[in-house]
């Protein structure tokens, strides 16, 4: 018969610092088939350290008639929101308790009975459950059967072995990318192995990561969370746990993986990428190298974890079955979650039928909720804008051109930084404008195809931003359906932003006589280019006082819908469609 029994508070980290615990849990960890490391004494005690403030942890123990450690289960309560969670919350990829399989379902019902009864009323999530660990108990059990719900997700996984992760199709596509990065730089992959190798780089990789996550999910990991740094090099102190890679063209890190390492196999974690060579795909290079480094020192799989990235099929070999377990405080609240979980496919064929996607419809929902009442206006004034413009519009816009050998020196005072994403990640969106999530998806894909930007903050806030396109040979001017014809060589400035609380100040005439004065040291380009609506005058004298001459204007002119385009100058033409085209709007938008 087992005896459990749950301690919080002090008593737990008095327990935690116990080394015979500590030691007993390793044993148990090492015995329990389904453990993940994400249970191991290191990256449990690591957890709670770091996120004591936060997390309080609550530790249900099971002893055997021995007295010997047989099942145990680290959670911790949210200090504010009073809610249960596994240790390791989000941090963990897996979430498990641990038990020797002769009590395992004796030892899960003790302890949630302990925490339900502790923590009435709300549910606890764990997700996801590893795989083969018992969920039998549930459907057995009268009493946990109408509290308990279990839904099923696949995690792909990589087998390594032998190059089994990579299909001859993968290979000759990762050989082809390779061999184009080798040609402009030295390119090699390698496992970090101390905590200081790792602290040169993590800066890197959380801003490649929370740039990447920002703008695809609207959410940033290591930007909301300043103790995520100190975590992963906090797992690092322990040899053997964090499994740490980078992939370098040159000095930049380009991909990188930090995940656990495990029994057999290692976890797919901080996954992250250089926008900048998304041509190469570094992400997919790293994870074949990664493979073949697996196999070579002696791992047999890589979890990819589940998710819905679409990247991951292609790289796995089969699938596990995973599941996410909710724990309902009785049964009229696991009866209503059920009635919801069952009405959500018929709502969501619903929505389909009358052509309305309900992801689509979910996430501008929740954009709308983020969004702040004062913002109505703005938004309702860009619409009437727009049915304005259908009915009449006349806009004219004045292109410039420089020959570099005419670009001064920097202006003393203002540095601006290049291509430095966590700035990016500080812009504030305004009334009427982007939503921060649409900013930085338009960011991401200028970055993957080849352009820069130059920036500048002050006090944690985005103040000027500027994007800058090399060697184009053509450029569509948006605001009126035309395209300019380019010299070679030629370099396009363009998006230029001032934040509203900085403008009157300067900022744009200085930060524009700073990127002229970078374009012009990179060696790329003889000519430069920018244009700018004409009703702009504040910009326009900003670009002429630098040293811009007018090259010619395209105009656009709206009647009752009907549209007529022309310009004064026989590089631009009139289409419809942007092709290959730079297509980009007016830069310079505000002193």
């Amino acid at each position: 018969m087992m005896k459990t029994d749950a301690v919080s508070g002090q008593s737990a980290c008095d327990l935690l610092a116990d080394p015979a615990f500590t030691a007993s849990w390793q044993a148990l960890y090492e015995q329990c088939p389904w453990a993940t490391p994400f249970q191991c004494p290191a990256f449990v005690t690591a957890w709670y350290q770091i996120y004591a403030r936060q997390f309080a942890p609550l530790i249900v123990r099971g002893r055997a008639a021995d007295g010997s450690l047989a099942g145990l289960f680290t959670l911790a309560v949210d200090v504010e929101a009073q809610t249960i969670q596994a240790a390791g919350a989000d941090r963990a990829e897996y979430q498990a308790w641990l038990a020797r399989e002769d009590s395992a379902s004796e030892f899960i019902r003790s302890a949630l009975q302990h925490v339900c009864s502790a923590h009435p009323g709300r549910p606890i999530d764990f997700y996801y459950l590893p795989p083969g660990i018992p969920t039998a108990w549930i459907a057995e059990d009268p009493q946990w059967k109408r509290r308990c719900r279990l839904h099923s997700f696949a995690a792909p996984i990589m087998d390594v072995a032998d190059g089994a992760q990579a299909s001859a199709s993968r290979r000759r596509k990762t050989h082809r990318s390779l061999g184009r990065l080798q040609r402009s730089g030295h390119v090699r992959f390698e496992e970090l192995r101390t905590v200081d190798e790792l602290a040169a780089v993590i800066d890197s990789i959380a801003a490649q990561y929370d740039f990447r996550q920002a703008a695809v999910n609207g959410y940033v990991h290591f930007g909301r969370d300043e103790r995520r740094k100190q975590f992963q090099l906090a797992l690092m102190r322990t040899p053997g746990l964090l499994h740490a890679t980078v992939l370098r063209h040159g000095d930049a890190v380009v991909a990188a993986n930090l995940g656990l390492k495990g029994k057999d196999r290692v976890y797919l974690g901080i996954f992250s990428n250089a926008a900048a060579y998304a041509k190469e795909s570094p992400g997919k290079l790293h994870l074949v190298m990664l493979g073949d480094h697996l196999a070579h020192t002696g791992q047999r799989q890589l979890d990819l974890t589940p998710g819905e990235d679409a990247y991951k099929p292609a790289f796995a070999s089969r699938y596990e079955q995973v599941h996410r377990l909710t724990v309902y405080a009785n049964a009229r609240q696991w009866f209503r979650a059920g009635m919801r979980h069952a009405m959500t496919p018929v709502a969501t064929r619903a929505l389909a039928a009358i052509g309305i996607d309900a992801r689509a419809a979910r996430t501008r929902l929740a954009r709308a909720r983020r969004g702040s009442v004062r913002h109505i206006g703005a938004r309702v004034r860009a619409a009437l804008t727009t049915v304005r413009r259908r009915v009449w519009s006349h806009d004219e816009i004045r292109v410039y051109a420089m020959p570099v050998n005419r670009v001064g020196g920097p202006p003393p005072g203002l540095e601006l930084r290049h291509d430095a994403l966590d700035d990016l990640l500080l812009f504030e969106p305004m009334p009427g404008a982007s939503q921060r999530q649409e900013f930085l998806a338009c960011a991401l894909a200028r970055v993957g195809n080849g352009h820069h930007f130059h920036t500048f903050t002050d006090g944690g806030t985005l103040i000027y931003q500027g994007w800058m396109a090399e060697n184009q040979a053509r450029a569509m001017l948006i605001e009126v359906g035309q395209e300019v014809t380019l010299p070679p060589r030629s370099s396009v400035l363009y998006d230029a932003y001032t934040h509203p609380a900085a403008r009157g100040r300067g900022i744009y005439k200085q930060s524009l006589r700073c990127v002229l004065h970078a374009v012009a040291s990179r060696g790329a380009s003889d000519w430069i280019f920018i244009w700018v609506e004409a009703g702009n005058t504040a910009s326009r004298h900003v670009i002429e006082d630098a040293g811009f001459e007018y090259y010619g204007s395209a105009f656009q002119r709206t009647v009752l819908g009907w549209v007529k385009r022309w310009s004064t100058c026989e590089a631009f033409t009139v289409r419809t469609d942007r092709g290959a085209a730079l297509a980009v709007p007016a830069g310079g938008d505000a002193l």
